[in-house]
């Protein structure tokens, strides 16, 4: 499934020539409202009656908007009939396999290998890219899994 998240993300970029999650968002289809949450929630996605809808706090700035709403598009395109609950800023709330595959569609989305190798630690990338430390890690460590590097070869 891991190399099917960067897949999809990659996709995504190349069909739609951005990394922009909320333009994204809309191309797939997706509705994103950005109303005002409680303090401390980030956002969530639903999908009710065939409608998919992610919603992103309206006092996040960019670039935690692109962050949240990246993890968010993340459980529409992987897991569409699922409801996401609610992202808060407590990482201990970040469990289970829908919640990590999120993390990682986010970090491919948004580039963060790259965010990492430009800017050498895991606090500067965050910084710049709103994706959490923790979804950097998942990141990293999905990069450095041995599945990863097993690709078939096409020599010709």
């Amino acid at each position: 499934m891991h190399e099917d998240i960067r897949r999809i993300a990659d996709a995504l970029v190349s069909c739609y020539g951005t990394h922009d999650p909320f333009r994204l968002a809309s191309y797939e289809g997706i509705h994103v409202l950005r109303p005002p949450l409680p303090p401390g929630v980030r956002g969530f996605y639903q999908a009710f009656e065939g409608v998919r809808i992610i919603h992103v706090n309206g006092a996040l700035v960019l670039p935690l908007a692109d962050a949240v709403c990246a993890h968010e598009l993340g459980h529409a395109l992987l897991h569409p009939a699922r409801n996401s609950p609610l992202l808060s800023e407590n990482p201990l709330c970040l469990a289970g396999r829908p919640e990590r595959d999120a993390e990682l569609f986010a970090f491919y989305l948004l580039e963060g290998e790259d965010a990492i190798r430009y800017y050498g630690t895991l606090e500067c990338a965050s910084a710049v890219t709103g994706l959490s430390e923790r979804a950097l890690q998942l990141g990293l460590e999905d990069l450095a899994h041995p599945a990863y590097h097993e690709r078939p070869s096409y020599d010709i």
